[in-house]
């Protein structure tokens, strides 16, 4: 789980184009959580 901190909208924005992207080429659920992680990760 996602720790409570707060991104730019625009990371988020960016995590969820490639989640949408991503699902539509049947991307793992280890994919996606790994964006996530990055995502978290570069404040």
């Amino acid at each position: 789980m996602l720790k409570k901190e707060r991104f730019p909208l625009s990371q988020w924005r960016e995590a969820a184009r490639y989640l949408l992207e991503s699902a539509a080429e049947d991307a793992t659920m280890e994919e996606i959580r790994a964006q996530f992680k990055a995502a978290a990760e570069n404040k």
